[in-house]
């Protein structure tokens, strides 16, 4: 229903003003419009994360990255020159390890920190050295 004067009218007396309570409805119709986006607002449950992994250090190169939530899970993603991109479940803090090759040798291990996920986008970009 369109708010209009004759619909002000129809709203019982009040001790305020008549502009007062006519300020009072055009503000509520406005927060109304205002949460009714809000919920509309769609957050994503999953992110896409992506970016480069560096390892410093001659002869060394980037096989995997892995995402350790705090409840133990653990997603991984494959490095293809220099790069990954995962899918990891968003409102997440992740403790972030690489794992990296020096030159035939592969299962090397290094902490790259923690991650703290808490995205309204479904894409982030991220960048880890180790």
């Amino acid at each position: 229903m369109p708010l209009t004067d004759s619909t002000l009218r129809e709203t019982p007396p009040s001790p305020r003003k008549t502009g007062q309570k006519r300020t009072e409805a055009i503000a509520i119709t406005i927060c109304i419009i205002i949460v009714g986006s809000v919920i509309i607002l769609s957050i994503p449950a999953v992110v896409t994360v992506s970016g480069k992994v560096i390892i410093v250090g001659s002869e060394k190169r980037a096989e995997l990255i892995a995402f350790t939530s705090g409840s133990g899970h653990e997603y991984v993603a494959g490095v293809s020159y220099g790069g990954y991109s995962i899918d990891l479940p968003n409102f997440s803090t992740y403790r972030v390890t690489l794992g990296y090759a020096v030159g035939p040798f592969s299962g090397q291990v290094a902490d790259a920190g923690n991650f703290s996920l808490y995205s309204l986008s479904s894409r982030v970009t991220r960048n880890f050295a180790g």
